[in-house]
């Protein structure tokens, strides 16, 4: 008996540590804790075009999604918008109220900028967190007819279709270090010795535009030992077995275009181009003395098998961790045998889109890394019909969407003419939403990658997925966010614009911790706020609906405190990516066509200037912070006195008046306890402003159209206040008010109001006969479309002056977050 119970404590003492030394559990649990903490979100911005002169306005429409099922995802209330020039410096920025995921929002380009290429980006505060590289952008033209125009950027050299024969090993052309550059991406990580591995590249100007090229690997006795050639994009793939103690080199060219000259002489030009081509010498990544290499292979049929090899002391056992985004986790556990170990999965358990493969030891260190790209459902295909393809000018047009498959699509929809000015080519949110917005770097003709079948669409993305990398989420950000204890330092504004700043002491610059702070957005309508700074003397204030340009208010303390220096912090992001921007340039060929836009831009801001500059009201609580008032006077109900003194006593029945020390003070009755609070704690504001209750008597009550009183203890936020009594003027800007030594005003802007999209009506024959010249370059824009039950809808605007060639752009998300794009053209005679 005794010998079984020791053989039973025994088995059950090496279950419990098996349990306990299994990673699978720990993965997992790990990846569930960092998707409880780190939910992600993607923004998709859609513009009206993306080449714009200044004097024109930008329009957008903004899709807030969930980063791994693209559904709308309404958390965020806000969203910001930057316009950055190639030097990443601010040029215009925005705050896009979000209402159920969805916000709309436009620029107006002021005539002070510079033409060239900019950037245009979207984040929420929430995408803060996880650096610039997660944030939409979108390069953008905008070229100034009204200023000098820059002259033509040099042109580089272009690239031919590279070729596989073979390069010289001892290139004689000059070298093209300034001009191209190329990366190398062993499958996995690493380049081990002996190991036979597959070696990515990436080949492209110093713009980051893809280049063809062809090239050797060679060793250090230039002994060619791989030859290797570009395909789409500049990318490509070979195999190549290291030995260790060598360094290896890749010898680059970059054939150019061949000159009408060369080609009529299909002789000379194999050598004019040995003798020109520029070339580049580039070392391959070390190579490992000891560790692990990882190759995926897809089968034609639905298997997918990750081949693991190591050299050198190796963990015996092995982890392959998966997941598609933040979903469809999986961890499966390997043993190596003669140094080497398969996983085999089925595709279809994978989910849609880039899957992250993870090779952890024992110890859950990654020691092996790669993507692999499934290819989506495409998306919902949006017929697009007009009534007519030509049209007259000033000719009505109905355009018919039907949305197959969905009723709850929402879409937004841009109509603009076609000409040759060269427009950066527009996101598509297929695309975007699939691979842009989870890879590195710049993808050269994204939306063509899924136009390809077959063989060449699985060696394509596999180059992608090789040498661009994963972004999003590595192993080591998990374990650090899963064992996170404190929150992440930007929330998510899920009620309202969150305002920060910090108060520090005016003599020593110490941050003054605890200390009572309010921030008023004044107007009829104001906003308040009551906080207490924390350790390092940070103020955090989230204020609900607050749009337009009033600025804020900013109170820091009352009589008995000490002046304060106070600093408000930009919620713009002051990090940036690093993609760069492409050289502008123009060329002699489009002066007629920046002619004419610049006669349009001219024409539509003398002649309808006021009808561009048209906004809609934000629909907005009405109530101030403390809801509906014990009671509210609207002065104008009684007789006009002109001291503020004499309006209180004579007819507010709450607030009473006393004198003690010489000065006026406001004494708020308690209704609850039938009797005056005896201290003079009670909250005066006008307009939202806080204001000394003995300064109040010095306002001239004529300017006042409201008081409401609350005659009751009230409580905001840390304070406590003995009632409150708010006074609203006539224009709710506190005119003549003068702020006192602890208020500060601030230059602060809420959210944009929006914009009306001004597009003339020709229904009559006289309102088609009119003379206003209309030479609209951008026909007509709808952000906010829904189909009927049907998933079909129809849309009304009117041709312009302007005769050519007009291109639609719809695009848009399903509830379920399905992708919506199409695009159609007609034209204007």
């Amino acid at each position: 008996m005794r010998t079984i119970c020791l053989c039973l404590l025994f088995c059950h003492c090496m279950n419990g540590l098996l349990a306990q030394t299994d990673g699978s559990a720990t993965i997992r649990s790990e990846f569930d804790a960092y998707r409880m903490k780190g939910m992600q979100e993607k923004l998709f911005v859609h513009t009206d075009k993306t080449a714009y002169l200044a004097g024109e306005i930008c329009w957008f429409k903004l899709y807030c999604l969930d980063g791994t099922s693209h559904r709308p995802l309404p958390i965020s209330k806000l969203a910001y918008v930057d316009i950055l020039d190639r030097d990443d410096r601010y040029l215009l920025q925005g705050k896009i109220a979000l209402d159920q995921a969805e916000g709309e929002g436009s620029f107006y380009l002021p005539l002070t900028l510079a033409s060239g290429n900019y950037k245009l980006r979207a984040y929420t505060n929430w995408m803060k967190n996880f650096g610039p590289d997660f944030f939409f952008e979108q390069p953008i033209t905008i070229i100034n007819t009204l200023k000098t125009l820059p002259a033509p950027a040099p042109a580089l050299p272009s690239s031919a279709p590279a070729s596989s024969s073979s390069v010289p090993a001892s290139p004689s052309s000059a070298p093209a270090d300034s001009l191209f550059e190329i990366s190398f991406f062993p499958e996995g990580g690493d380049m081990v010795d002996g190991i036979r591995s597959k070696v990515a590249f990436r080949a492209s100007d110093r713009q980051g535009r893809g280049k063809d090229c062809q090239g050797l690997i060679v060793d250090e006795r230039k002994d060619t030992l791989a030859t290797f050639h570009s395909g789409r994009g500049g990318l490509g793939q070979f195999w190549f077995t290291p030995t260790g103690g060598h360094h290896y080199e890749a010898i680059v060219r970059f054939p150019l275009a061949a000159s009408p000259q060369s080609a009529a002489s299909p002789q000379s030009t194999s050598s004019s181009q040995s003798a020109s081509s520029p070339y580049l010498i580039k070392a391959l990544p070390p190579v490992r003395s000891e560790g692990y290499t990882m190759h995926v292979a897809a089968s034609t049929g639905r298997r997918l098998t990750i081949t693991v090899h190591a050299k050198g002391p190796a963990s015996p056992e092995l982890y392959l961790f998966g997941r598609t985004g933040q979903s469809r986790p999986f961890v499966r556990k390997g043993q190596l045998t003669k140094d080497s170990t398969e996983f085999v999965l089925d595709k279809d358990s994978l989910g849609d889109g880039i899957t992250q493969l993870t090779i952890l030891d024992a110890s859950l260190r990654p020691v092996s890394e790669r993507l692999y790209f499934k290819r989506p459902a495409q998306p919902l295909a949006i017929a697009l019909q007009t009534d007519k393809d030509r049209y007259d000018r000033r000719n009505r047009v109905t355009l018919s969407v039907s949305v197959p498959d969905s009723t709850a699509a929402s879409l937004s929809l841009a109509v603009y003419r076609l000409d040759s000015l060269g427009q950066p080519p527009a996101p598509d949110i297929h695309a975007y939403l699939w691979l842009t917005s989870d890879l590195k770097g710049r993808i050269d003709s994204v939306e063509r990658y899924f136009t390809l079948q077959g063989e060449e669409a699985d060696l394509a993305f596999d180059d992608l997925m090789l040498t661009h990398g994963w972004r999003r989420f590595h192993w080591e950000s998990i374990h650090r966010m899963a064992n996170r204890q404190s929150s992440l330092p930007n929330p998510p504004e899920f009620s309202g614009q969150i305002i920060t700043g910090r108060l520090t002491d005016i003599r020593t610059g110490e941050p003054l911790a605890n200390r009572y702070a309010s921030l008023s957005v004044p107007g009829v309508n104001y906003k308040f706020q009551y906080a207490r700074t924390d350790t390092a003397g940070r103020l955090f204030f989230d204020i609900r609906d607050y749009f337009g340009t009033t600025g804020i208010v900013l109170h820091s303390g009352n009589n008995a405190d000490s002046p304060c220096k106070v600093e408000m912090f930009s919620p713009f992001s002051e990090q940036f990516g690093g993609d760069r921007l492409l050289p502008f340039g123009l060329s002699q060929e489009q002066a007629g066509v920046l002619t004419r836009r610049s006669l349009g831009m001219q024409v539509q801001n003398i002649y309808t200037g006021d009808s561009m500059r048209q906004f809609r009201g934000s629909i907005t609580d009405t109530l101030h912070f403390f809801g509906r008032p014990y009671r509210a006077y609207m002065l104008d109900d009684y007789t006009r006195f002109t001291t503020m003194e004499e309006v209180l006593r004579e007819y507010v029945q709450e607030i009473g008046v006393n004198r003690p020390h010489g000065k006026l003070h406001v004494l708020m009755e308690d209704v609850l306890r039938k009797e005056f609070f005896n201290d003079d704690n009670t909250l005066v504001l006008l307009d939202g402003v806080p204001v000394p209750d003995d300064k109040i008597f010095n306002y001239d009550p004529l300017k006042v159209r409201r008081l409401e009183v609350v005659p009751m203890g009230y409580f905001l936020g840390p304070s406590a206040f003995s009632g409150i009594a708010s006074f609203t003027t006539y224009k709710g800007n506190y005119e003549g008010l003068e702020l006192d030594r602890h208020s500060v005003f601030v230059d602060y802007e809420g959210m944009q109001f929006k914009r009306e999209f001004y597009s003339p009506a020709y229904e009559t024959p006289e309102q088609a006969a009119t003379h206003l010249p209309d030479i609209r370059d951008l026909m007509f824009w709808s952000p906010d479309i829904h189909a009927d039950a049907r998933g079909k809808t129809q849309l009304r605007f009117y041709t312009s002056d302007l005769p050519g060639k007009y291109g639609i752009v719809v695009q848009g998300i399903t509830p379920d977050g399905r992708t919506c794009t199409a695009t159609s053209e007609f034209e204007v005679d």
